[in-house]
């Protein structure tokens, strides 16, 4: 075991977003309520998020990946620059670790963001993606009224090579000063990769 390993719930729910428990999806009904809960995350600038539940990627699995996160950013930076390559990023290739200070938010002030990116390596794709995504997909065909429920799953094969990727982020603090200047901005506008992003956020206990 990796040192400092926690276990953090993977049903967490927070306020103001909507919610999807996956185990709905197969009971009468569950699929119509649960894009209705898509519909409105998708249209209110309030939410903008869409939480799931009961999914297929064990707790020991999330808990794994935090604790490896949390190894490579307690590298010394030297360390971590050996997974960087600056020439592949200036032609538009995310894989590897960015260093924080690649953009600037406004008034002088940089990033603190440092991403650190791995291209799909596994040729198996699992159940997180038959059970998951793939379901994610469906409720997303009948949302936007698509006449072939089965065209984003066929679109988004996991066996294509493709954009698919596994990616640490890492934000650090900063200054209340520093906070203002830029907003509370932390990561500007950029497009994502892929029609699905699922994201774990490490909750943070603070006074």
């Amino acid at each position: 075991m990796l040192k400092d390993e926690k276990k953090w719930k993977n049903n967490w729910q927070s306020s103001g977003r909507a919610g999807d428990d996956r185990s709905q999806y197969d009971q009468p009904g569950g699929k119509d309520e649960l894009v209705k809960r898509l519909e409105h995350a998708l249209q209110y600038s309030e939410v903008g998020f869409f939480y799931v539940k009961n999914f297929n990627i064990s707790q020991e699995e999330v808990d794994r990946q935090f604790a490896l996160g949390r190894e490579f950013y307690a590298l010394p930076l030297e360390e971590r620059f050996k997974y960087h390559n600056s020439s592949d990023l200036e032609r538009g290739e995310y894989n590897g670790y960015r260093p924080a200070g690649h953009r600037i938010l406004g008034n002088g002030i940089r990033d603190n963001v440092q991403p650190c990116t791995s291209p799909k390596s596994s040729p198996s794709p699992g159940n997180a993606h038959t059970e998951d995504i793939e379901k994610l997909l469906h409720l997303v065909v009948i949302l936007l009224e698509l006449p072939d429920e089965e065209q984003l799953v066929r679109d988004q094969r996991y066996d294509v090579e493709g954009e698919d990727h596994l990616r640490y982020v890492h934000h650090a603090a900063r200054s209340t000063e520093e906070n203002k200047l830029v907003d509370d901005v932390y990561c500007l506008g950029h497009t994502g990769l892929g029609i699905v992003a699922l994201l774990f956020p490490q909750p943070v206990v603070a006074l």
